[in-house]
């Protein structure tokens, strides 16, 4: 079934829920709820099942017969990937705003209300996030910007691009709202098919403020299948600096810095677990841009010992793994 489903709102939703899903149906139910009783009226979900082959359609197709002034949606008959998927959804996302989430994530009570008011309030702010509270299986009820082992304090604070790029990408996504006139032309790049968010948000952070609102208003689910729960090859994030490269070329520092990060990040984790091997060769690409610009030097010393301890953590008590 390629082809919308259900009718859709009559009149541009304000808030466009966009929602991708593929093989949560043991979180949908819940996930769903949590947006159908926002209590905040002007708002319609989006769902893109990308072909699961659990019962995720069954269940998205039960809630849009019970809400069907509230949901569309759309099941893939063969599977695209998370960016190809992820562009087709966000093609129909009408709303002035677009409030992102997952399958598998949940909003808070209030939410859409809050930071709906606080786009509105905050005309030149192209994208806001909150707190979300991590939960899962041993980490219920951790919140996720806050003191180590979550997220560095630094990170608890509005981004620009700078950030976007030196940091990567410091957002939750099912935090995020962000206006639909600020996305990128395209949407999320095809060339990055995994971690195309990165890119795509920071190309929304040059268009505009984004701003950080100190509440908890979104739950992100940690859990086997979780894209941060696995190791992600460097090719993606190389890929992605190679690409800001060419559309930031007077944020060549800070993609220096940003790249220098990553290769210490990753000497860090392989490092960690085991393989001297895959170091060396970070440490190598790292030299190389050190090389050029000694004064990162102290900032990715500092990166590099933080990262330690966050995939230290994350391989000792979440069992993070390859």
């Amino acid at each position: 079934m390629n082809n919308l489903t259900s009718s859709p709102p009559k009149s541009p939703a304000k808030v466009s829920v966009f929602m991708p899903v593929y093989n949560h149906a043991a979180f949908l139910h819940e996930t769903i709820d949590s947006i159908i009783s926002q209590d905040y009226n002007d708002f319609h979900l989006y769902i893109g099942d990308d072909a699961s082959k659990d019962a995720s359609p069954d269940i998205i197709r039960d809630f849009a017969a019970r809400y069907p002034d509230k949901i569309t949606y759309y099941i893939n008959e063969k599977n695209l990937g998370v960016t190809a998927n992820c562009n087709k959804l966000l093609g129909v996302c009408d709303g002035e705003y677009i409030a992102f989430t997952a399958g598998d994530d949940l909003f808070m009570p209030g939410k859409l209300k809050h930071q709906t008011r606080f786009m509105q309030e905050n005309p030149n702010c192209a994208a806001s996030y909150t707190n979300a509270r991590i939960f899962g299986k041993g980490i219920n009820n951790s919140l996720y910007y806050g003191r180590f082992p979550a997220r560095r304090a630094h990170e608890t604070k509005d981004g620009d691009i700078s950030l976007f790029i030196t940091q990567r990408n410091f957002l939750v996504g099912c935090t995020i709202m962000a206006r639909r006139d600020c996305l990128p032309e395209g949407y999320f790049n095809p060339a990055i098919p995994t971690i195309s968010d990165w890119l795509f948000f920071a190309e929304v952070g040059s268009t505009g403020d984004v701003l950080y609102i100190d509440k908890i208003l979104s739950g992100y689910r940690r859990h086997a299948s979780s894209i941060t729960s696995r190791y992600l090859p460097i090719s993606e994030f190389e890929k992605t600096y190679e690409l800001l490269a060419r559309k930031f070329p007077s944020y060549q520092n800070d993609i220096s810095a940003g790249l220098a990060r990553l290769y210490a990040s990753y000497a860090g984790y392989h490092l960690l677990k085991g393989d001297p091997g895959r170091a060396s060769q970070m440490i190598k690409n790292l030299f190389g841009i050190l090389k050029k610009n000694w004064n990162l030097s102290f900032f990715i010393l500092k990166c590099f010992v933080l990262d330690c301890f966050r995939y230290a953590y994350r391989l000792l008590k979440q069992g993070w793994s390859i």
